[in-house]
């Protein structure tokens, strides 16, 4: 019995160890002066099983990994797997015009995915993010749930970028109410500024 029960954790330990990774392409992955790529990474078991979705960020000449950035959208029982999968090949690219930084627009599900944004990708990258209590503070209210989406990309001198916040909030009446607000951010030395 001892035997057995060692054998199958033994074949399960090597099975894990021949994980496998598919790199998928975005649409506009590839920076505007093709030193970077941004592309999604499905890193599955030796067995096949699809674990974990996440975005990866390439130095193309160099031929190196720079940054992993994590997918909202994961394979679990609760979201298809290959719905997931096809909410994160959606994402949205928007590289600023000078290709040092990156905004990754996830699809949006019910509330579901988020912006993330790399800067300084030609010196240390660094992945920003916007906490929720910045998104409260721009509609004067605190929200029940949001999702921030790009809405018009970099501007011409590569620092700031156009977003926009929608969510739900609850009035005092108790009622819900919708309520979108356009803004932009300041990107610059790893810090993000809302403007």
């Amino acid at each position: 019995m001892k035997i057995v029960v060692s054998l199958a954790i033994l074949w399960s330990w090597l099975i894990s160890l021949h994980a496998v990774e598919k790199k998928i392409p975005l649409d506009s992955g590839i920076s505007p002066d093709n030193k970077y790529e941004v592309f999604l990474v499905v890193e599955e078991d030796g067995n096949g099983k699809c674990e974990k979705y996440e975005y990866v960020l390439v130095n193309l000449p160099e031929g190196r990994r720079i940054l992993t950035v994590p997918c909202s959208y994961q394979p679990n029982a609760a979201l298809l797997t290959e719905y997931s999968l096809n909410l994160a090949k959606a994402a949205e690219i928007y590289w600023s015009h000078d290709g040092t930084k990156l905004a990754i627009d996830e699809d949006n599900y019910r509330f579901m995915g988020t912006v993330r944004i790399i800067d300084s990708i030609n010196r240390h990258p660094v992945w920003l993010a916007l906490a929720e209590t910045q998104m409260d503070a721009l509609v004067g209210n605190k929200l029940m749930r949001y999702r921030i989406r790009v809405e018009k990309g970099w501007d011409r001198d590569n620092q700031r970028l156009s977003l926009a916040v929608g969510g739900e909030l609850k009035t005092s009446s108790g009622s819900i109410k919708k309520v979108q607000r356009s803004f932009n951010v300041r990107v610059g030395n790893g810090n993000l500024y809302i403007e």
